[in-house]
Parts: C-alpha cells; structure tokens; sequence
C-alpha cells in the first residue's frame, strides 16, 4: 500500500488510501476530521436514486480551522482548480487542472490494504453548474461500478469553510467500511491541502 501525505490509518492491516500524490511546493499536511455536526448542502434528488445507486458516504472537513469572511469559498475554490493533480487532489492520474468541460475523463487509481491492492477509478468530471462544486461519475471499471458518483462542494456555514463530500455507488466491488474509512483519509487530506494552498499555515 502506497500513500504519502503522512497519512497514517488506525490499523494498517485493516484500511488502505486511495493511491496519492504529494504536492511539490507543499509540505505534508495531517489529514483533517471530519465535522460531523456540520451537513453539506444536499444533492439533488434526482441524484440519490440514479442508476439504483446508495449513499455510502457524506463526509465534511473544515478547510481551515478558523472562522473565514465572505469570498473564502471562491478562494479556496480557485486554490484548487488551478492547482489540482500532484497539487490540491491527493489521488494518482488527476489532471493538473480542475477540467472545465463538463465530460472529461480522467484516469484516477486507487489502492487499498491488501488483498484488494490498487484499483481502476476512471471518472467523468462534470461542474453541474454549481458555482464551487464539482462531481465525479464513474466509467465502466471503476471499482465503486459504472454510474457511481462523488459530489465536492466548497461551503461556508457560522464563517467556517468546509469542503463536503458525498458519495453514490452502484456495484461497488470494496467492503463499505474500508471504502469509506480510506475516503475519510484521502478527503481529509484534500481540504487539509486547499487551506494550505490557500496560505492558511
């Protein structure tokens, strides 16, 4: 099992992380915990029950610990758009952007404790038109099953910054637990990464 980021599970031979990349200009950041007094703003309906999908998961992170003015979630969201694979996005095979058309594909990787290893994860990118947000859908081979999604929102609630993420599986061919365990970590350490990109130390 590979990751860096000094991302370290409670029981090694019981999780893994998706398979990360560490930024070049950044030092490596703890990943954050996840706020569970805080509900990102929901998805759409439509969302929840396409393709006979489920919730496995809906983690939030605060960005940075303390409170933020107006405008911090078009600063953290640029942070990252413009710094995204080997940056901000601590998963293999990411583009270097954010894509701005909406159908890109990108060829993640993911890895897990063994014996699952390391996994296909090519998605479709798609903005949605939501103005800090993005989400994933998986293609055909990812192991979370074709028509899988991921939804990244940047939100502020009280003043304080939170990325949210939810995630929707098909056929996932990953236990929940270590799936959901391993997004903890790696999605920790992506908002961990936005603050620090964004200068917040």
């Amino acid at each position: 099992m590979r990751r860096t980021l000094g991302l370290t599970l409670a029981t090694v031979a019981a999780v893994g992380s998706l398979a990360v990349t560490t930024p070049a200009s950044a030092a490596p950041v703890a990943p954050v915990t996840a706020v569970t007094a805080q509900v990102a703003p929901a998805a759409p309906a439509t969302d929840a029950s396409a393709a006979g999908s489920r919730l496995l998961y809906k983690y939030n992170f605060q960005i940075v610990k303390r409170k933020t003015k107006a405008g911090a979630e078009k600063k953290a969201f640029n942070a990252l758009k413009n710094c995204f694979g080997g940056c901000t996005f601590p998963v293999k095979g990411a583009a270097k952007k954010l894509p701005t058309r909406d159908g890109t594909t990108m060829n993640l990787t993911a890895c897990f404790a063994d014996p699952f290893g390391c996994k296909k994860a090519p998605v479709k990118v798609y903005r949605g038109g939501v103005k800090y947000g993005w989400h994933f859908i998986a293609k055909k081979g990812h192991f979370d099953g074709t028509g899988s999604r991921i939804y990244f929102t940047i939100y502020r609630k009280h003043g304080y910054l939170y990325l949210g993420v939810r995630a929707y599986v098909t056929k996932p061919t990953i236990p929940d637990g270590l799936n959901k365990n391993t997004a903890n970590r790696t999605w920790g350490t992506f908002a961990a990464n936005i603050g620090h990109k964004m200068g917040s130390g």
